[in-house]
């Protein structure tokens, strides 16, 4: 039971099975002693442990004694699909309410959930002309696909382009060109100004694939172009050969992160991708890093208060259908069309479930605490004693994912399954927790991912739309990011050690 190292297995997105620095050094959690294992109850003299039927029937009573509207459940991006899946299950089917929802993207709009869309492939790095990091330290936050990049610029020797809002980037000295902005949001709307204003669009592209873009062009060229470039902090010279060698490059990939870029920033970035009419192209367009190892997995399974698995609409008489046979239930909750965060500042939400997220650690900001602090009863599941289970009145054991399997979706919409390969020091592991709380309230349980899997499959689209191309304005940058680490005290954890060991190893 005691892990002394991790090795990479050979995969079809990673075939050498490379292994970033989170994974190569950061598994020394799973020999923690300080481990939450059983569940604990909040007493006058401090926590207390208690047996899982007593918490569940605990959580079983919070929630009955409210309206449904009044419970508030939040699921973390470190999650497998399998207990995302549970989470937004219990919310609606045994709850009866919709607001659902993850600290990782609350409060910073929904532009990330068409971050996949078109995603040029990782393995067509190789056949890039050329290679754009918008705002990323790829090297550090996400590095296997950093290993891809350094690996094509050294053997195929493909020019990368930096462009980073940080005077001193990590991967300034593995790139052959920087440029310094002020602005990601700001500079990615200049270019399509530009680009728009100087009629360098590709036509043919966007009468044949894409609508909006009259509206697009007369809404983006009213805008004054030096308050633009003003803001980007770059001058109109630079400007306009960035754009020029980005659209005359015949195999452009520009590969963007959304720990540094905004949710419209990324909404410009596709309009750029169409602009150009490279979006969806063979070794061409887009890669979306995500932040976390699941954060596609809270769109696919539903943790939004607006959408539901498979990021359907909730209005979709269909799907209404089928969540309620397969649930057996007479009503599915529809959308909520206000921000968890602000029911939560206002009073509203008197049961808060959080499960693998720590936002009393992770904010950048107190306001949030504050909230929290107001809420009569919070439930949190964590590894560990973090800053938000200290203000918990209930905390479940969190069992890790290898003592679980289930499956996570990475950034490129592939489907990573795993086995649980190690035995769990939590009694339950997640999926026997959720199950035992939905049993409750009479809904099925299961006991294994894999049943989980099974079921939520038939909730899945029967066949994937092509998603409609269009040309969307946005107006405002909405860099309104409130967590760091991804809203995950593990991250958190890792950094702070790997950043202090650095320093250690230098000063020696």
């Amino acid at each position: 039971g005691f892990v002394l190292g991790v090795t990479g297995g050979n995969g079809i997105v990673n075939p050498d099975g490379n292994l970033c620095r989170f994974g190569k050094f950061g598994y020394g959690i799973y020999n923690d002693l300080s481990r939450i294992t059983k569940p604990m109850l909040r007493t006058e003299s401090g926590f207390k442990e208690i047996g899982f039927d007593e918490a569940f029937d605990l959580i079983a009573s919070k929630i009955k004694e409210v309206e449904p509207d009044r419970n508030g459940f939040f699921a973390g991006a470190r999650l497998t699909n399998e207990e995302m899946y549970l989470v937004q299950k219990l919310a609606r089917a045994a709850v009866g309410t919709g607001n659902i929802a993850s600290f990782h993207y609350i409060n910073r709009g929904d532009g990330y959930r068409r971050g996949h869309m078109l995603n040029a492939p990782l393995s067509s790095l190789k056949d890039a002309s050329r290679i754009y990091l918008l705002g990323t330290e790829i090297n550090m936050d996400h590095g296997v696909a950093g290993f891809m990049v350094s690996n094509a610029r050294h053997t195929k020797k493909i020019p990368v382009v930096l462009v980073t809002t940080k005077e001193k980037n990590a991967m300034e000295h593995k790139v052959d060109e920087v440029v310094n902005v002020k602005s990601y949001y700001a500079f990615i709307k200049a270019l399509n100004h530009y680009l728009l204003s100087n009629g360098m669009e590709n036509g043919l592209f966007l009468r044949d694939r894409v609508t909006g873009t009259e509206d697009y062009r007369e809404q983006l060229l009213a805008e004054p172009v030096e308050s633009l470039l003003k803001e980007a902090g770059i001058s109109a010279e630079a400007i306009a050969a960035f754009a020029k060698q980005y659209n005359n490059e015949i195999n452009a990939i520009l590969i963007f992160s959304e720990k540094e870029i905004s949710a419209n920033a990324t909404i410009e970035l596709f309009n750029l991708a169409m602009i150009t009419g490279k979006l969806g192209k063979t070794a061409n367009g887009l890669i979306c890093l995500k932040e976390k190892n699941n954060s596609q997995g809270l769109f696919d399974m539903g943790i939004s208060r607006m959408k539901g698995i498979g990021s359907q609409e909730l209005d979709n008489s269909e799907f209404v259908e089928k969540m309620k046979n397969l649930w057996n239930v007479n009503t599915i909750p529809g959308k909520v069309e206000v921000c968890l965060k602000y029911l939560m500042a206002h009073g509203k939400i008197k049961n808060l479930f959080i499960f693998g997220e720590d936002p009393a650690g992770c904010a950048t900001e107190h306001t949030m605490t504050g909230y929290m602090k107001e809420i009569p009863f919070i439930m949190v599941q964590d590894y560990f004693m973090t800053e938000t289970a200290k203000m918990a009145h209930l905390i479940l054991p969190a069992s890790f994912p290898a003592e679980t399997g289930g499956s996570f979706t990475n950034s490129q919409k592939t489907l990573l399954e795993f086995d649980a390969v190690m035995e769990k020091r939590t009694g339950l592991d997640n999926i026997e927790q959720l199950s035992g709380i939905l049993g409750k309230f009479g809904r099925n349980g299961h006991h294994t991912a894999k049943e989980v899997f099974a079921e939520l499959i038939k909730l899945l689209p029967s066949e994937e739309k092509n998603e409609t191309l269009a040309l969307e304005y946005t107006m405002l940058d909405n860099l309104n990011r409130i967590f760091e680490y991804g809203c995950d005290s593990v991250v958190k954890r890792f950094e702070e050690e790997f950043n202090q060991q650095f320093i250690n190893s230098v000063n020696q």
